[in-house]
Order: C-alpha cells, then structure tokens, then sequence
C-alpha cells in the first residue's frame, strides 16, 4: 500500500487533516472518560475536555493552513496548538504535536521511518519540555511507544503504529505501578489514555480503517471512590506571553515560588505558561516582566473538583430497574432516567439547575477571532456579551461533532 504525501490540497483527502481529524474524533467519543478517570496531578476532572480542546485546535489549524507548503504549515500547527493548549495535559500534548512536525519536516511521505521518527521527537520534546517528568502519564506512554516503533521489524506506517499502539495499551495498563495515586483509586492515567485513543485516530487515517471500538478502560475501585485531597492552590492558570528574545528558563524561575505544576513551553517570540496558584494576577504580573501577557485564564480547581465528585456519584447512584418480562417492543417498557439520556447542545441554554442527572449537553465550539471557547465550559453567558461588544471581530460558531454527541 503506497503512503499519502505530507504535503496535498485542503480536501478532505488531506492526510494531515485526516489524521488529525480521526485523532481529535477517536478522542471526542471518549472525552467524558477521561475526565472521569483524572485524578493526577490533582482530580479536577478536565484531562478529557483539555486534551480534546488542544486536539481541535491542532486540526482546526491544520485546516486553515491547506494548500500552505509543508514545513510552514507545520509550524503554524505547532504554534497554534501551543497557544490553545489548555492544562498539563494540553501542554504536553502540544510538545507531543511539536515533536512530531519537526521529525516530519522536509519529508515527502508519511512512511514507516517517518512515523518512527515522529513518535520518538514527540516523546523527547515532551520529555525536554517538562523540568520534573513524572513516570505512570502521558509521558511514560509516549516513550514506549517511541521505543517499540524502533524496535519492531515492521516497516510499513500501519505495522509500525501498530507495534507502537500495542506497548502504549500495555504501558497504559502499568501505569498503576508506577504512580501511588493511581493504583489507590485503581485507575489508569487518564493523560496516558488520552495519548493512546489519539495514536489509534492516526492510524485509522492512514490505512482508511474505522475508528476503533471505544472500549472502556476496567478498574480496581469505583472511579471516584477514593476521597482525594484538593489540590495545595486554587486555580490552574494559564496565559500566553509575547515578546523578543523569551527566556523560558528565565520565565520559568520568576514564577516557581507562586504555585506548582509549572509549565513554560515556546520559544524566543512566544511562550505559554500553566501554574497552579491563588493568585492568578501575581503570576500574570511576574510573567509581564518579560513580555506582554495575553489571553490570562484562570479554572477554580476546587469547583471542578466538586463537580466532579457530584457527577460521579450520581452515576454510582444510578441503579437501573430490571426490564419488565411481559413488556412488548411496541412501546410497552417504560422510560425511566435509568435507562433514558437527554442530549441537547448548548444552545438549548437550559439552566444547570433545571437539567435531571440524564440530560446531556455537548458545548458549542464559538470562535472570537483566533480564540477559540466552549460554550458553557469556558465562555459563559457575561463573557460572551462582553466580547460580542467589545471584539473586533464578530463570534463564529460550529456544530459539535457526531462523535461529540
């Protein structure tokens, strides 16, 4: 079977939109997920929803930039995949994505020995880009998968993702051993998971396979279970940082002292930073001694923490009934939230408080400019407002996925 080139016309048989295409759908239908399962390094429940969000920009950009020269257009996804990353799993995904574009650079052919190497510059840009890497995440994934990549005797794209993809579900399944937190609440990383739901989008792009089946990962305890400590600060931060001659290593030691789980990822011209921290502003004010500081975004951990807890055991609560025997198909057995879901996107605009535990809303992607939001995730109603009057641009929006709902 002969590999798509890099390089081809902004169609749908693009095979960079394609395959990122398939990795940002593959991960849509599991989102939800992961987000359940995400307990490191604090169970705030958004791995899924930050994973999936820097996943979409990488493909939206990929889609913008059709038609651009090959290595440009690398670039342009890396930068704005950097830019929309969203917690530490979104930053790390983003070096994954850089990594990779720069294995594939000057390449003609998506083939065994361009995959190899991609996977093995996006786990060492990941690895690099991470002061303290921890073992039992996405990291852990990415390496092993590099590392069975090289060492399989397949050839071929598919064979050698193939090879990849079979150490990363192992790898995955070990990653209780090697992190205390996660064998205590008996789950996987879901980071880790999330690494491997997107290589298996990848590979369906490039032999025209169909996704595969979303088999839930088992645990050893009901997820949600273990009653975890709240994270030692309040907000996960994040903001971008615009400058001339950035130096990340300079950035990162102006901020260390304000939280923990500090990331600073970019280059001489760009930075994205992700703390921990009570004071968002302090660590937007130390940040602006090096450069203008852009796009500040601060998530309350505390209350993603609770809605978790609350969405978990709400689901631990649910016992469904037994079917009635004598009940026909015509209609006969009733409906009953156990056995019922309401799915609705967010333009519906159903108060949270008026929602039962069985109906489901999918956000709304809504564009302002170059920013990209989910409705009612990270754009609520004032903000929205705010910027319909205050942008210069007016919103875009965009149906949610099939995979989505």
């Amino acid at each position: 079977m002969s590999t798509p080139p890099v390089e081809s016309a902004g169609t749908p048989s693009d095979p960079l939109v394609r395959a990122l295409g398939l990795a940002r759908a593959s991960l849509a239908a599991r989102a939800p997920e992961l987000d359940d399962l995400n307990v490191f390094p604090v169970p705030d429940g958004d791995t899924g929803t930050n994973m999936l969000f820097t996943a979409r920009a990488a493909e939206r950009a990929a889609v913008d930039s059709a038609g651009e020269p090959a290595d440009p257009r690398g670039e342009y996804v890396v930068r704005q995949t950097l830019v929309s990353a969203r917690g530490n799993s979104g930053m790390i995904l983003s070096q994954l994505v850089r990594g990779a574009a720069a294995a594939l650079a000057g390449r003609h052919e998506l083939d065994g020995e361009a995959i190899a190497a991609a996977l093995r510059e996006a786990a060492d840009a990941a690895y690099a880009a991470v002061e303290d890497p921890v073992e039992g995440t996405m990291l852990t994934i990415a390496r092993r998968m590099a590392e069975a990549a090289e060492a399989t005797e397949a050839s071929t794209a598919v064979g050698i993702l193939d090879a990849a993809l079979a150490e990363g579900r192992q790898a995955l399944e070990e990653t209780p051993d090697l992190l205390p937190v996660l064998r205590e609440s008996g789950v996987v990383d879901a980071g880790a998971l999330g690494v491997v739901i997107l290589v298996e989008g990848v590979r369906a792009a490039l032999d025209g396979s169909a996704l595969p089946a979303a088999a839930r990962i088992s645990t050893t305890a009901p997820v949600g279970a273990i009653d975890h400590p709240p994270s030692r600060y309040r907000f996960c931060t994040s903001f971008l940082i615009e400058g001339e001659d950035l130096d990340l290593a300079v950035i990162r030691a102006s901020l260390t002292s304000l939280g923990d789980s500090l990331l600073v990822m970019g280059d001489s011209r760009q930075a994205k930073v992700h703390v921990h921290t009570d004071d968002p502003q302090a660590a937007a004010g130390a940040a602006g001694e090096h450069g203008t500081v852009e796009a500040l975004r601060a998530d309350d951990m505390r209350r993603q923490q609770a809605e978790r807890s609350r969405r978990l055991r709400a689901a631990s609560d649910v016992v469904p009934s037994a079917p009635d025997p004598d009940a026909s198909m015509a209609g006969e057995t009733p409906l009953s939230a156990e056995r019922t879901a309401l799915i609705t996107d967010s333009a519906a605009d159903i108060e949270p408080d008026l929602r039962p535990d069985n109906w489901w809303v999918v956000p709304v992607p809504v564009s302002f400019g170059d920013e990209g939001f989910l409705d009612g995730v990270d754009l609520d109603r004032d903000n929205f407002y705010r910027r319909l009057t205050t942008s210069e641009r007016p919103p875009t929006t965009a149906q949610p996925s099939v995979a989505e709902l």
